[in-house]
């Protein structure tokens, strides 16, 4: 059934998702890389640019999707109302308790969290993630995961710090939170 489902989510999706996200059908972390590290290797070729990087990961990127801000993406998004109710039913009336040793706490139902293992879940963090810097010329994204690039020709200013301005932005708007750098 959840097969059923993604695939005709995603026929909706397919130009509505940002093309650089990765996680998807036909595209791997290998792609990501090479999509990004190519234009490294042609500016430092040139020896007239330099490079820069900005790596974000979300923190719990799965267990902490607030489930109203996925549906509100998921309306922007315009699917198919039938598609919305599944998602929406499939989100709710979860239960989950945490086994530690020999003990069982209680049942609680979150108000937050994507399965994670399923087919649906990739997808529907690839919607939380979909605006993140979608206006940065040289960005990947791999479910949970952000990379922007900025090739600086000399003597010429960066603007990369804005765009971690917006990434940030938007990830406290979706209550997600970025990793924190070690």
């Amino acid at each position: 059934m959840e097969g059923f489902f993604c695939r005709r989510l995603l026929s909706q999706l397919t130009r509505k998702i940002d093309p650089s996200q990765f996680a998807r059908k036909g595209h791997s972390t290998m792609n990501a890389l090479l999509f990004l590290l190519q234009p490294v290797y042609e500016a430092l070729d040139s020896g007239n640019a330099c490079a820069r990087f900005f790596f974000a990961d979300f923190s719990k990127g799965f267990d902490r999707i607030d489930h109203h801000v996925l549906m509100q993406e998921l309306m922007e998004l315009d699917i198919h109302p039938v598609l919305y109710n599944w998602i929406n039913a499939f989100l709710s009336n979860r239960k989950q308790a945490v086994r530690i040793g020999g003990t069982l706490s209680d049942w609680k139902s979150p108000n937050s969290g994507i399965p994670e293992g399923t087919k649906l879940g990739v997808i529907l963090l690839s919607v939380m993630t979909n605006k993140l810097i979608s206006d940065w010329h040289l960005r990947t994204k791999f479910v949970d995961e952000t990379a922007a690039l900025e090739i600086i020709p000399r003597n010429l200013i960066s603007y990369l710090n804005h765009t971690v301005d917006e990434l940030h932005q938007i990830s406290v708007n979706h209550n997600m939170s970025l990793n924190p750098c070690t």
